[in-house]
């Protein structure tokens, strides 16, 4: 089993992903998956950055341990393009 925190930070594609995506420093982010848990005043922020980036993550996420490889796929988001003229 892996923590919440290993959980969450694989979601964004581990620990350099996730600081980028969250505006944090890697050391932080590699303080929390040290201590096996993301202190509860950043949860609903990196709930938003990953509904941002069309994954779901809920407050359960961040309470239980999970089974490694667990992590939900993102759904890729539309890509943005220009429409042809004709």
């Amino acid at each position: 089993m892996i923590s919440s925190a290993e959980y969450v930070i694989d979601l964004f594609g581990g620990l350099s992903a996730t600081a980028r995506a969250l505006g944090k420093p890697v050391t932080t982010v590699q303080g929390w998956k040290d201590r096996e848990r993301i202190p509860t005043d950043h949860w609903d922020e990196i709930i938003q950055k990953a509904a941002d980036q069309g994954t779901e993550l809920t407050f359960e996420d961040f309470l239980r341990r999970h089974e490694p490889g667990s992590q939900r796929s993102p759904t890729p988001a539309p890509k943005k393009g220009r429409a042809m003229a004709s």
